[in-house]
């Protein structure tokens, strides 16, 4: 909501400066509802990307652990083929339930 107020009354100033050009010169009041969408939709495109690494990092060990341990699960084990566990994908115990 400030953002709005602040450009509507420093935008002719902001966009000379950047060199942004007007889409709409002829008219150069947008409604405040226009400018406010516009300015918080593009503030939730922005900030949907802001996982940080560490956590992605520390979520694909744990998924790592996870598939290790369930590996090593003796009571995992098909009879009829005579097999252990083998786990082939990080995200299996997301699959699972």
């Amino acid at each position: 909501m400030y953002g709005t107020i602040w450009e509507r009354d420093n935008r002719i100033d902001t966009y000379d400066y950047l060199r942004i050009e007007l889409l709409d010169e002829d008219n150069e009041t947008r409604s405040w509802a226009t400018t406010f969408f516009t300015r918080f939709g593009t503030w939730i495109l922005m900030f949907t990307n802001f996982i940080p690494i560490s956590l992605t990092v520390t979520v694909e060990v744990v998924r790592l652990a996870q598939g290790i341990f369930m590996s090593w699960d003796v009571e995992i084990y098909d009879l009829n083929m005579d097999m252990p566990t083998k786990v082939q994908s990080s995200n299996l115990n997301e699959e699972l339930g």
